[in-house]
């Protein structure tokens, strides 16, 4: 039987220089397994938040106590995400937005490049196939704080006030932005499922 793979790119909005990663996951697998191989190529830590938007549809961890309603809302009833497939939401040429930490507000673009079928048993796994750049810290205040940390790192350390030389600490000055390494995001994804659950998930609704 064959099955289906989706290649896409996952690009990080408001970023220069773009920070971006090309896949290929099942067409079949979770939304929320779809989020986990995201985090993984990226290199985020998985330690907030997210939700992946459509035109018509929002797909997220739900919420425990279901306070959604529909008379102070504008957007669609949030969907949950380890019950919605990929290939229910979205198909060839499509692009949607993922959102990840709402306090930092990293907004990513999906697209889906093509559908691959095979009957190989590699289809039920994730790749990474390409990519650019560092993903960046986590809670380094979102696109606005990730382009200042870049201007600190450029900066002479006799030219840093306390608050730079702070944040450089923080970051350390070895951290390379340009760094990207292709077989150790492989490695991390050699155990993703198609219906695997976040940290978050597990946390909230586990």
């Amino acid at each position: 039987m064959k099955n289906t793979r989706y290649q896409i790119k996952v690009t990080l909005k408001n970023i220069h220089p773009p920070i971006w990663r090309r896949l290929l996951v099942p067409a079949n697998c979770t939304m929320d397994a779809l989020h986990c191989a995201i985090q993984t190529a990226m290199g985020w830590s998985d330690a907030h938040l997210y939700a992946f938007r459509t035109k018509n549809r929002r797909i997220e961890i739900p919420d425990p106590d279901d306070m959604w309603d529909a008379s102070w809302s504008n957007s669609p009833k949030p969907e949950d995400s380890a019950k919605i497939c990929f290939n229910e939401i979205a198909g060839i040429g499509d692009k949607f937005s993922y959102g990840y930490d709402f306090g930092d507000g990293w907004e990513h673009t999906i697209t889906i490049e093509k559908a691959i079928e095979t009957d190989d048993i590699s289809a039920r796994k994730a790749v990474c196939l390409k990519g650019k750049r560092a993903c960046p810290p986590e809670d380094c205040g979102g696109p606005w704080g990730y382009q200042h940390l870049l201007e600190l790192l450029g900066t002479p350390e006799q030219k840093l006030d306390i608050d730079g030389k702070e944040k450089l600490e923080w970051i350390g000055r070895k951290w390379n932005a340009e760094a990207f390494d292709l077989d150790n995001i492989n490695d991390a994804l050699a155990n993703w499922k198609t219906n695997q659950k976040s940290f978050m998930y597990e946390g909230i609704c586990g």
